[in-house]
């Protein structure tokens, strides 16, 4: 133990071993934090905050300290002024740097906007950023051989970089240089967007499909490790997001119950969910017996303090080839496919009739899970001077069984644009309900009365009821509710359609897909 030539160290010194006692520190850390304090600390007499820079570059040199916890020391004393950069610009200067001239400067601008935020679009998330950038990287230099600048991208330039591109690769590709021109066009950096032509959305050409047998097969033998094995689980029988994976506390399992709440929502503890849960839970124990912490899930970082693991986690150690949100689409997909209305969701590329059965088979579905209206329009903050009312997210209207007319409008649009099936919001004063179309042209239009989906509803009977053949929903009760629905949407829209030609203000209708295309996105919950 080395001894405390100051007032100041000796200070630190007892809040890290405070800290350690809270957090379970290692022997190692513990040791490693007392010559990293000294080093951080040496000439100072805590009249000023020590720059993060300084602990950094006085810390590096010995392996066996750590600048995140001698910071955090530092930080409990609020000894500690972050003067850095953050590390996400740090990679935009270096890889923007790199780029051929005439290039580097509108790239740049471009990522910083993307990472801030610009009017009314949001901030991206750091890997939109990286994803983004290594999309148009290679086209960028590729183009640089005969162009100088963006302003000089032609459409032809485009199609020529996109034409080997296929499935999601071509529809990430469309997406980032979408954003990249857009940006370009509305700095004034070029005279037209060379991508205005492309159709890069959720296409006709696209079947969505659960997962097949050996994709299960492969998950199960992926699945090795016990945090692996929790995560697949909580995906696949909870449809858990992965923001609610890495924010699961101890606090939200029951086990003698046998209940689990996720998102604020208490579930029954599936049988599968309790076995991999349990065998983390005995891994993590032996692990980091210490550990303050009280997340599920913990790593060998998160173990030292409190904070969740990082929103990256989960991605760094994924069941190879397996993508969580796969899973956890899979189990929404096979809970419409189980009761045979439809064997596959195929989109524009069937018939009209076609669109309306899988729009039935969704609708089918909230049924089942007793989704009913519920008319909570009074929001928090309510004002005299602005119309709004109280929408849940899409897991909320799902797992409260209730949407009101905004909640069911919202989430028949959301699951529909999932399924490449174009939504349409139609606003009136004082109420919304949705249009879709039945056809990629956007010729042929249908209404539905979101409302209507508990009235009367499905007794237990009905809920749990398979359809022994293809057609044999057209002759269920949910059926004749929901070509009631259809009628009572369809005769709402004739009956206002005079207000909309007339372009009367508080009625509205918002394309879904073109909102897209314009910049306007979800709210971010992950």
């Amino acid at each position: 133990m080395q001894r405390c030539d100051t007032p100041l160290l000796l200070a630190a010194t007892r809040c890290a071993i405070d800290l350690a006692e809270v957090r379970g520190w290692s022997a190692a850390t513990i040791t490693g934090v007392f010559y990293g304090l000294k080093a951080a600390l040496d000439g100072h007499t805590g009249d000023d905050p020590v720059p993060l820079s300084q602990v950094r570059r006085r810390v590096r040199p010995r392996s066996h300290s750590s600048a995140t916890r001698i910071a955090e020391v530092l930080a409990e004393l609020e000894l500690l002024h972050d003067d850095t950069t953050a590390a996400i610009r740090t990679w935009i200067d270096r890889h923007t740097g790199e780029l051929p001239a005439g290039f580097g400067r509108d790239v740049r601008a471009w990522l910083v906007v993307l990472l801030d935020g610009y009017a009314r679009t949001r901030p991206r998330s750091h890997v939109t950023l990286r994803v983004h950038f290594g999309t148009v990287r290679p086209f960028i230099e590729c183009w640089a051989a005969t162009r100088g600048h963006l302003r000089e991208i032609t459409s032809g330039d485009v199609d020529t970089v996109l034409e080997p591109l296929r499935s999601h690769r071509r529809y990430n590709a469309i997406m980032a240089l979408r954003s990249l021109f857009r940006f370009a066009k509305r700095r004034g950096l070029t005279f037209a967007d060379p991508t205005r032509h492309l159709r890069g959305g959720r296409g006709a050409g696209r079947t969505v499909l659960p997962m097949t047998a050996e994709d299960i097969r492969a998950v199960e033998q992926a699945a090795v490790t016990p945090a692996q094995r929790l995560a697949v689980s909580l995906a696949a029988v909870h449809a858990a997001r992965l923001k609610a994976i890495r924010e699961l506390t101890l606090d939200d399992i029951d086990l003698p119950s046998r209940r689990i709440t996720i998102a604020g929502h208490r579930q029954r503890l599936g049988e599968l969910t309790c076995d991999a849960l349990l065998a983390w839970l005995g891994y993590r124990r032996a692990t980091w017996p210490d550990t303050a912490n009280r997340h599920v899930l913990v790593s060998r970082i998160s173990a030292l303090g409190t904070r969740p693991v990082s929103p990256d986690y989960l991605d760094k150690h994924p069941p190879r080839g397996v993508c969580l949100e796969h899973i956890r689409r899979d189990r929404i997909l096979h809970e419409a496919l189980r009761v045979n209305v439809v064997q596959s969701f195929k989109g524009y590329q069937g018939t009209p009739q076609d669109v309306i059965r899988e729009v039935f088979s969704i609708w089918n579905v909230m049924q089942r899970q007793g989704v009913k209206y519920s008319s909570i329009t009074t929001p928090s903050g309510e004002s005299r001077s602005v119309m709004s009312q109280h929408v849940r997210f899409l897991d909320e209207a799902v797992q409260n069984s209730q949407a009101n007319c905004v909640d069911g409008t919202v989430l028949f649009a959301s699951v529909l644009y999932k399924l490449g099936i174009y939504p349409v919001l139609v606003k009136v004063p004082g109420h919304m309900f949705l249009g879709f179309y039945t056809d990629s042209q956007r010729k042929q239009i249908s209404f539905l009365e979101t409302t209507m989906l508990g009235e009367p509803g499905l007794n237990s009977y009905q809920k749990s009821w398979t359809f022994k053949t293809v057609d044999g929903y057209v002759s269920s009760e949910s059926y004749k509710q929901f070509v009631n629905a259809l009628d009572e949407g369809q005769a709402k829209f004739q009956k206002t359609a005079p207000q909309f030609q007339a372009k009367t203000p508080g009625y509205l209708l918002i394309d879904v897909q073109a909102a897209r295309r314009a910049g306007i996105s979800a709210i971010a919950r992950f």
